[in-house]
């Protein structure tokens, strides 16, 4: 099995996007009842809210293993984050 180059590609630039945007706040937010909101604006600007929603109704179109590799990427800097 190997990952596509379209996947690979998603895995850097995810990888990137939360290592700057939540990266500074990750685990800040452990042990919480909230779920921090403003996380999922910051998602959507990157067009990884929805992701396996199909473009025609506003999505990226994306596979699930697509949005697993994201959640993935984005756990691993901040699980919050990747909730």
């Amino acid at each position: 099995f190997q990952l596509s180059d379209y996947q690979r590609e998603l895995v850097a630039v995810t990888r990137e996007f939360a290592r700057a945007k939540f990266g500074p706040q990750a685990f800040t937010w452990e042990g919480r009842d909230a779920f921090p909101r403003e996380y999922l604006a910051l998602l959507a600007a990157q067009g990884l809210a929805g992701i396996t929603i199909p473009e025609a109704d506003g999505g990226q179109g994306a596979t699930l293993l697509d949005a697993v590799l994201a959640i993935e990427t984005i756990a691993q800097v901040c699980p919050a984050a990747g909730d």
